[in-house]
Formats: C-alpha cells, structure tokens, sequence
C-alpha cells in the first residue's frame, strides 16, 4: 500500500499546507504535512484552491472539525480551501513566522521610504543610510550599528514607531 491507503483513516490533529516547486517556469505541487509526526500526508498537482480541498474533502466532516491547527503560508487559495472546507477554520489557521514578518519588514520599508522623502524635502537626513537596521531583530542589530540604531529608535520618527522590532513583538 502506498499514499492515502497506507495511513490511519482519520485525519492528523495538526497540518501544515505549502507548495514546493518542482520545475522552472513556477511549477509548483502542494504539501500537506503531519506536523506532530512528520510524515507527508498528501501531495497534490499545482498550487491551487483545489490542491488541499482534494485533501479536505477525501475525510469526513467530523473528521476535518476535529483539526486542531493548520500552519499555513499565506497563500490566498490555501486560505479560501481551508475556510470552505474546515469547520470552525478562522480559528485553526495559523500563519508561520517567516510570511508574517516578510510583510512585516515591507510595512516598516514603506513607513521608512516615506517618511525618509519627508525629511529630506526639509533637509533632515536622519533616516539617510539606515534601510538595513530597522531589518534586524533587536539581538542581531551588529555592534557598529547599535549606538546609531538606538539613537534611531529613541526618535519620534514615525518609522522607530513601527519598527521591526516593535511590530514583531506584537505577532
């Protein structure tokens, strides 16, 4: 027996569903893990709404309600297989850490980027040169940066306020 027919009918408590590329040109497979074991559950074509509903659909209802948490990286048709198919799923999805802090890191770019051409319209050049600071976290800010990068932070600057830091501690 092999995939599907070699495992217990009933359906791991915690999952996790990404993709893996297998090809050039954004050819991708869908994934889904048993978290607590380790074991590949399933693996679908595409990374499609369709890919994990396959998964879902192949349990029963009370089955996919007896789902504790599905690790997730944000993928909007993952998101939209999981609230069709998974009852109670608002409350079982969780967003790994990497996605989250990547739109992290985006946001407080963005504050950055605007608020540095604010200041530099009235000749402040206090964000000049500090794009890569506010990427760290707190524990990783190098040696030679931490003095400016504190100074930084202890600013009304709009940016010390959203800060990476800041933010990820809210996550």
């Amino acid at each position: 027996m092999r995939g599907r027919a070699a495992k217990a009918a009933a359906m791991p408590a915690v999952i996790g569903v990404g993709e893996k590329a297998i090809a050039n040109g954004h050819r991708y497979m869908t994934l889904v893990d048993d978290l607590e074991q380790g074991n590949v559950e399933y693996i679908g074509d595409e990374r499609r709404e369709t890919s994990p509903r396959t998964y879902f659909q192949a349990f029963a209802t009370q089955a996919r309600d007896a789902l504790r948490a599905i690790g997730w990286d944000m993928w909007p048709a993952y998101i939209n297989a999981n609230r069709r198919d998974v009852p109670g799923a608002e409350a079982k999805m969780v967003f790994d850490r990497f996605h989250i802090m990547r739109h992290v890191v985006e946001a407080v770019n963005t504050v950055r980027k605007r608020e540095h051409k604010e200041l530099l319209s009235e000749g402040d050049t206090t964000l000049s040169k500090s794009k890569d600071l506010w990427l760290y976290s707190e524990e990783n800010v190098p040696q030679k940066s931490r003095e400016r990068f504190d100074a930084l932070k202890g600013t009304h600057l709009k940016t010390a306020g959203v800060g990476v830091e800041g933010v990820a501690a809210r996550v």
